[in-house]
């Protein structure tokens, strides 16, 4: 059991009261009744924000080569505005903060305003050709999908080949239940592209109108699934390996000449590292970061 949760029970009673109170140091109320808090090598003062263990920016290494920011000027440079419609997109890309020009073409037309992409659930998707990777590969990513909005068995994150009939992905992760406020993040994968498969689900629900931090991590012995920087599903491979496919695609699903199951929320900064495996504590920085720097004042 994480340490840094437990259950206060009736949530709705007194959440506002308790996160006013104690947001600023850290500590919060999920709309299902957990108690976060950070951990010990990342502390929150109030009034001074945090002091992070890996700078005052997501963990940065030379094997970032794609880091996608919607509120940051640099990234909606490449936008193409609808005549009339202000920012809501018509096209071109989400440009790469890593320095590595691995740019995301826009599909459809998201919403892009408030830090994010949003999707209406009707051919929104951004994608690109997929940094390389072998056997070893971190993705994670922001998001927000309203409480009780169903997205069963839709697709937010995957590696694919594009030009097919139907879905062809070394990896992927959708969305999965689809009634009420209980949807699940799945994450699917095939070693070689075939045989070996393995299927994780959190247990965290994503569909709660709040903001929420998904981190899928491939290496050759395990896959492992994170909900807010935190573990919760993993499985163990024996010398499993991969490696990129052909289009990285975020928020819906690209085959047969069109854009297939996209979701209907919200797409916030996410970013890949190729070739290296996060540790824990870095994911959970990287969670952290984004949350007490943006997204808890947001979700309260």
């Amino acid at each position: 059991t994480d340490p840094g949760q437990s259950s206060p029970g009736d949530y709705n009673s007194y959440s506002t009261k308790f996160n006013d109170a104690f947001g600023k140091q850290g500590a919060r109320l999920t709309k299902q009744g957990a108690l976060l808090t950070n951990d010990l090598n990342e502390i929150v003062m109030p009034g001074l924000g945090g002091e992070f263990s890996y700078g005052n920016s997501i963990y940065k290494s030379s094997n970032l080569k794609l880091e996608i920011d919607p509120e940051d000027a640099t990234t909606r440079g490449g936008i193409t505005t609808s005549s009339g419609a202000g920012i809501k997109a018509a096209g071109g890309t989400l440009n790469d903060l890593s320095g590595n020009s691995n740019n995301m073409n826009i599909e459809g037309n998201p919403y892009m305003g408030f830090g994010t992409s949003k999707h209406d659930g009707s051919g929104d998707n951004l994608y690109r050709g997929t940094p390389s990777w072998t056997d070893y590969m971190t993705f994670g990513c922001w998001l927000k999908i309203a409480d009780g909005q169903n997205n069963g068995n839709y697709y937010w994150f995957m590696d694919s080949n594009r030009n097919t009939s139907g879905v062809s992905a070394r990896i992927y992760s959708d969305i999965v239940n689809g009634s009420g406020s209980d949807d699940l993040i799945r994450f699917k994968g095939y070693d070689n592209g075939a045989g070996g498969g393995f299927i994780l689900t959190s247990t965290s629900v994503i569909n709660d109108g709040v903001w929420h931090y998904i981190t899928c991590v491939w290496e050759k012995t395990s896959k492992r699934l994170y909900f807010d920087g935190r573990l919760e599903a993993s499985v163990t491979q024996s010398g499993a390996s991969d490696g990129a496919y052909s289009s990285l695609q975020v928020g819906g699903a690209y085959y047969n000449g069109a854009v297939q199951h996209s979701i209907n929320g919200q797409v916030g900064p996410f970013h890949m590292y190729t070739n290296e495996v996060l540790s824990d504590d870095q994911i959970y920085h990287n969670y952290n970061y984004f949350w007490e720097s943006r997204y808890r004042w947001l979700s309260d």
